[in-house]
């Protein structure tokens, strides 16, 4: 996971992330470029 951006006046964190995961048939399954925006408090 990555911050690319903590904006303190807003309350807001944005960022990246990926992680490899195993589902219920056992094949890995790689998710990518994933991303979020949040809301946050002090």
């Amino acid at each position: 996971m990555s911050i690319t951006k903590l904006d303190f006046e807003n309350h807001i964190v944005s960022g990246t992330f990926w992680f490899d995961a195993i589902n219920e048939d056992g094949k890995l399954v790689e998710i990518r470029e994933g991303r979020f925006d949040m809301n946050f408090t002090e």
